[in-house]
């Protein structure tokens, strides 16, 4: 297995000062999910995909020149992952130029270093806003280009 190198005390400052001067954003959408959890017409999977269409609004894919890789973490298995790549793939095509490659995969995040720091980076988001805890999340607070809130307050 490989995990995201901390240093020897666990702090995540350690990963950041490795990866600070890379050029990326993190575009984020903080769910309130006290408003759906109770709803009796509740389909977690629509939620999902509702939420990564509004990341992929963000996303500026219209200039993309040479491809478009998407790598997400592995949820599930076999048909629904079909369906979900499928409707995705439609949402993709729609906002990337015909000419532009598209790779959809899913990795599990233990082997993954990319979706291991996504998942720290989310860690941080969510000890904001359910802890009030911005320690980690003022330390990478730069590269977030968009945080929105679901549903708006």
């Amino acid at each position: 297995m490989h995990y995201l190198y901390l240093d020897e005390s666990g702090d995540q400052r350690y990963f950041f000062r490795q990866v600070a001067n890379v050029p990326f954003h993190l575009y984020t959408v903080i769910l309130d999910k006290t408003r759906f959890v109770n709803h009796h017409d509740f389909s977690q999977h629509r939620l999902y995909r509702f939420l990564i269409q509004l990341v992929l609004k963000e996303l500026s894919l219209g200039l993309a020149s040479m491809s478009v890789n998407l790598v997400l973490d592995r949820r599930t298995g076999g048909a629904s992952v079909q369906e979900f790549n499928k409707s995705l793939r439609l949402q993709l095509e729609a906002q990337i130029p015909p000419h532009v490659p598209l790779f959809i995969g899913h990795r599990d995040s233990i082997q993954t270093r990319p979706l291991q720091a996504v998942d720290l980076f989310a860690w941080g988001v969510f000890r904001k806003y359910e802890l009030g805890d911005t320690e980690w999340y003022e330390v990478f607070r730069e590269k977030i280009a968009s945080e929105k809130m679901y549903p708006e307050k």
